[in-house]
């Protein structure tokens, strides 16, 4: 069971990075809730 979830936390990670190399900053900013 710990190999599994190894596994999914190993592929989020990766996931989590890509996603935020796709976007530029300005972009994130712009998704971002008003303060």
């Amino acid at each position: 069971m710990t190999d599994v979830l190894e596994r999914i936390a190993a592929y989020k990670r990766e996931d989590v990075a890509a996603r935020k190399a796709a976007l530029s900053q300005d972009a994130v900013e712009a998704r971002a809730e008003p303060r």
